[in-house]
């Protein structure tokens, strides 16, 4: 993500804060936490890296319904609108999910990330005489 941030005369400084989340299904860590947040630090001290990037992994499987996060990762797992807490995801999962309209869209937008995947693979392929 970094080669696409900086230009070539700009510094190691002038990077943006990054976060970068992953929403896992099932707890990776098996610490039974609903978050992990995870720091980079130089090897053989306590410093940190100080890079200003992030990761932070929300694990679905054990997600809190007392805390607006958990009820969000509740959402995120439900197969029908009737079994979602949040109002507003619900009238979307809905009209995406529920309606012919919306799965012909997603259908849609599904099919375009597909052919431009291919597209992109068969230019990188060209390009290298594959």
């Amino acid at each position: 993500m970094d080669v696409n941030s900086l230009k070539k005369s700009d510094k190691f400084k002038d990077l943006p804060e990054t976060y970068v989340i992953f929403i896992t299904e099932h707890d990776i860590f098996g610490e039974k936490k609903q978050i992990y947040t995870i720091d980079r630090y130089i090897s053989g001290s306590f410093r940190k890296f100080g890079d200003r990037s992030h990761i932070i992994y929300v694990n679905t499987e054990n997600a809190d319904i007392g805390t607006p996060l958990g009820r969000m990762m509740h959402d995120f797992i439900c197969k029908s609108a009737d079994e979602m807490l949040c109002e507003e995801l619900k009238g979307r999962f809905r009209q995406l999910k529920e309606s012919e309209k919306g799965v012909l869209t997603m259908c849609d937008m599904t099919e375009r990330v597909l052919n431009d995947g291919i597209e992109i693979g068969r230019a990188e392929g060209i390009e290298q005489g594959i």
